[in-house]
Protein backbone atom coordinates (compact mmCIF):
# COMPACT_ATOMS: atom_id res chain seq x y z
CA UNK A 1 0.00 0.00 0.00
CA UNK A 2 1.22 3.38 -0.52
CA UNK A 3 2.35 5.83 1.41
CA UNK A 4 -0.46 8.26 2.26
CA UNK A 5 0.03 12.11 2.58
CA UNK A 6 -2.80 14.59 3.69
CA UNK A 7 -2.10 18.43 2.63
CA UNK A 8 -4.00 21.15 3.52
CA UNK A 9 -3.58 24.30 2.06
CA UNK A 10 -4.16 28.10 3.46
CA UNK A 11 -4.47 29.52 -0.19
CA UNK A 12 -6.32 27.56 -3.07
CA UNK A 13 -3.75 28.20 -5.75
CA UNK A 14 -1.45 26.34 -3.49
CA UNK A 15 -3.95 23.13 -4.27
CA UNK A 16 -4.26 24.12 -7.80
CA UNK A 17 -0.30 24.21 -8.20
CA UNK A 18 -0.01 20.81 -6.32
CA UNK A 19 -2.91 18.85 -8.50
CA UNK A 20 -1.49 19.93 -12.15
CA UNK A 21 1.23 17.20 -10.19
CA UNK A 22 -1.02 14.19 -9.47
CA UNK A 23 -1.91 11.31 -11.73
CA UNK A 24 -5.66 9.44 -11.35
CA UNK A 25 -7.16 12.51 -9.61
CA UNK A 26 -10.70 11.78 -7.89
CA UNK A 27 -12.36 15.08 -6.63
CA UNK A 28 -14.44 14.49 -3.52
CA UNK A 29 -17.04 16.88 -2.55
CA UNK A 30 -18.52 17.46 1.01
CA UNK A 31 -20.75 20.70 0.57
CA UNK A 32 -18.14 23.51 0.30
CA UNK A 33 -15.53 21.46 1.12
CA UNK A 34 -13.01 19.87 -1.74
CA UNK A 35 -11.03 17.29 -1.78
CA UNK A 36 -8.65 16.23 -4.36
CA UNK A 37 -6.75 12.69 -4.11
CA UNK A 38 -4.38 11.00 -6.50
CA UNK A 39 -0.89 9.37 -7.00
CA UNK A 40 2.22 11.27 -7.28
CA UNK A 41 5.28 9.10 -8.76
CA UNK A 42 8.21 9.18 -6.11
CA UNK A 43 11.61 8.17 -7.95
CA UNK A 44 13.86 5.63 -6.00
CA UNK A 45 14.79 2.53 -6.12
CA UNK A 46 11.59 1.15 -5.47
CA UNK A 47 10.07 3.18 -8.27
CA UNK A 48 7.15 3.76 -5.41
CA UNK A 49 4.00 5.91 -5.66
CA UNK A 50 2.99 8.09 -2.83
CA UNK A 51 -1.22 8.83 -2.73
CA UNK A 52 -1.83 12.22 -1.61
CA UNK A 53 -5.46 13.96 -0.44
CA UNK A 54 -5.34 17.85 -0.53
CA UNK A 55 -7.78 20.47 0.74
CA UNK A 56 -8.19 24.14 0.94
CA UNK A 57 -8.53 24.91 4.52
CA UNK A 58 -8.93 28.81 4.65
CA UNK A 59 -6.85 30.85 7.22
CA UNK A 60 -6.22 29.97 10.73
CA UNK A 61 -6.67 27.09 13.22
CA UNK A 62 -10.14 26.86 13.38
CA UNK A 63 -10.76 26.69 9.44
CA UNK A 64 -8.16 24.08 9.33
CA UNK A 65 -9.87 21.98 11.74
CA UNK A 66 -13.14 20.63 9.64
CA UNK A 67 -10.89 19.88 6.40
CA UNK A 68 -8.13 18.00 8.80
CA UNK A 69 -11.46 16.03 10.59
CA UNK A 70 -12.42 15.12 6.69
CA UNK A 71 -9.64 14.01 5.52
CA UNK A 72 -8.65 11.58 7.78
CA UNK A 73 -11.49 10.15 8.08
CA UNK A 74 -12.40 9.65 4.53
CA UNK A 75 -9.15 7.86 4.03
CA UNK A 76 -9.74 6.21 7.21
CA UNK A 77 -11.25 2.87 5.49
CA UNK A 78 -9.41 3.16 2.51
CA UNK A 79 -5.66 4.03 2.78
CA UNK A 80 -5.45 5.83 6.19
CA UNK A 81 -3.38 9.19 6.10
CA UNK A 82 0.36 8.97 7.75
CA UNK A 83 1.25 11.96 7.67
CA UNK A 84 -0.94 15.16 7.46
CA UNK A 85 0.57 18.61 6.86
CA UNK A 86 -0.44 22.24 6.65
CA UNK A 87 1.50 24.12 3.97
CA UNK A 88 1.41 27.73 3.09
CA UNK A 89 1.64 29.56 6.92
CA UNK A 90 3.50 31.95 5.73
CA UNK A 91 1.98 33.16 2.19
CA UNK A 92 4.61 31.05 -0.05
CA UNK A 93 3.62 29.17 -2.29
CA UNK A 94 3.63 25.52 -2.36
CA UNK A 95 5.35 23.15 -4.62
CA UNK A 96 5.48 19.33 -4.66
Amino acid sequence: MPIHIGLLAAMPEDVESCVKKLQNVKKIEHGDLTIFSGELNFISSKNQKIQISLAWNGWGKVSAARPATRLISEANNKNPIDLLLFTCVSGGQTRI
